[in-house]
């Protein structure tokens, strides 16, 4: 008996507590939605951050560059920003290679399209069975009554940064928990969902580690994920009782049923762009030095070559720059145009 009471305290419990005024994400997951929406973006941050690492080590390798091998080192252990990739850049001390390819991806932007679905549904029942016999037979009255309820809430949060914007509106500090962060496998949302395949994939595509003059830009890429989950909990108690020795107006039988189901569609779309193809890099200044000794010649040769050089990197910089805010839109765009997508898909 005492198993039985446990065993029904603890169905009508999950029926209550699945009970809500308006079904949010935190009632299950845990975790609200700006914490939600920060997570996934650090994943993204750590993926790019984790893509640059490999990068310099890879260049540093191939090319015997130590600068540029020890420079990965210091992004993975957190003690170089990229505040200092870019000076060290700037200053030309990483290897061109790399600095041609980090430029490639400071061009770069991510938007995230959440559409965060709960619905509950909570019902109640109950039925009621009356018997009045008599001489010829039986006079029976069957009674019942029902409760239905039920509640839906969708919260749609769009969010895009370009790369460089993600560096600088999240901090380490903030995304240092969620690099130990594993995968929720019964809220996935609320864990990681694997950010790292997604960039890996999408650079790849868009030929980001070949020369601007060979990549194959890339016009549309997005990927749509949907995780459903589902709980369902029901209580239906019964009594029947023994027919008495009376011939008066009695309830035989009763019964009812508590159930209550919730069920979370968290769906998340993410879309990468690429700016528009900048134009190629200005040749450099051809210096001509007439009657000079040669050795004032080549050192001045040498300074304007460094100041064209160093004139060209900074604007690539600023092209850059330019193209990011510009590949920015466009994934804005590609996010509203897949849910007119969805709308139309839906209605037809």
């Amino acid at each position: 008996m005492n198993i039985l009471k446990l065993t029904a305290f603890a169905g009508v419990s999950i029926i209550v507590s699945a009970c809500s005024h308006r079904p949010l994400p935190i009632d299950v997951t845990r975790e609200a939605t700006p914490y939600i929406v920060k997570s996934i973006r650090c994943e993204t941050r750590n993926a790019i951050r984790q893509e640059v690492v490999e990068l310099f080590r890879r260049v540093g390798d191939e090319k015997s560059h130590s600068f540029t091998k020890a420079l990965a080192d210091e992004i993975e252990a957190g003690r170089a920003s990229f505040e200092d990739v870019d000076k060290a850049i700037s200053k030309g001390q990483v290897h061109q290679l790399a600095a041609d390819i980090y430029d490639v991806y400071d061009g770069y932007a991510v938007g995230f399209d959440f559409e965060l679905t709960m619905r509950e549904d909570n019902d109640e029942s109950a039925n009621a069975n009356f018997r009045l016999p008599f001489t010829n037979g039986e006079f029976t009255l069957n009674l019942s009554a029902g409760h239905n309820r039920q509640r839906q809430n969708k919260r749609i949060v769009e969010k895009s940064d370009t790369f460089r914007e993600l560096f600088t509106t999240l901090t380490r500090e903030e995304c240092e928990a969620d690099e130990k962060l594993q995968r929720n496998w019964e809220f996935p949302i609320a864990g990681r969902i694997g950010m790292a395949e997604q960039l890996r994939t999408f650079l790849a595509l868009d030929d980001a580690l070949k020369p601007s003059g060979a990549r194959s830009k890339l016009d549309r890429f997005l990927d749509e994920l949907t995780f459903t989950t589902t709980y369902m909990g029901s209580v239906t108690p019964r009594v029947v009782l023994s027919p008495p020795i009376t011939e008066k107006f009695h309830l035989a039988e009763a019964s009812g049923t508590l159930s209550a189901n919730r069920t979370d569609v968290h769906k998340v779309t993410i879309a990468f762009a690429a700016p528009p193809t900048p134009p190629p890099d200005p040749d450099p200044v051809e210096v001509i030095v007439l009657n000079l000794p040669s050795s004032v010649g080549v050192a001045r040769t040498k300074t304007t070559r460094r100041r064209q050089e160093r004139r060209v990197r900074v604007g690539r910089r600023q092209r850059a720059a330019a193209g990011a805010e510009s590949a920015k839109r466009q994934v804005q765009r590609d996010l509203r145009r897949r849910r007119i997508e969805v709308i139309d898909r839906i209605r037809n």
